[in-house]
């Protein structure tokens, strides 16, 4: 009995070490694990309320065109010192070298939106009193 108990315990071993599994990406994500979302090729922000519905924000203005592209993930959000929103990426997320983390929401048209992610006005303020994680994808 023993040995099975360490051989099974080995094997488990052997697996979760397997460097095929660092770094590899959930086969999908669960729609409650966050409550919005940015399709960043479309331009395209859904929020995802609890209470059901859902809320699609589609802004092409050029102030509003995101600089980065940001890896594909959920993110968490999290609060600077004033209180804006940022994006933290969980360790899952690999980050490109020199990428800001946290990553600063900027409402569109702000001046600075080369190292923070520009969001249309309503999605900035959705995210600001409703969202605890957001869904970046391609």
């Amino acid at each position: 009995m023993t040995n099975r108990w360490f051989s099974a315990l080995i094997a488990t071993a052997v697996v979760v070490s397997d460097p095929a599994w660092a770094g590899a990406e959930p086969p999908y994500f669960d729609p409650g694990q966050y409550t919005a979302a940015l399709h960043q090729h479309s331009h395209r922000w859904q929020l995802l309320p609890l209470d059901g519905g859902e809320v699609e924000v589609i802004e092409r203005s050029p102030v509003c065109v995101s600089q980065l592209h940001v890896p594909r993930g959920v993110w968490v959000v999290t609060r600077d010192e004033q209180g804006i929103p940022l994006l933290l990426a969980p360790s899952a997320i690999r980050l490109p070298q020199g990428f800001p983390a946290p990553l600063r929401l900027t409402a569109c048209g702000a001046d600075d939106t080369r190292t923070g992610l520009p969001v249309p006005p309503i999605v900035f303020e959705w995210i600001s009193r409703h969202v605890g994680s957001v869904m970046i994808d391609d």
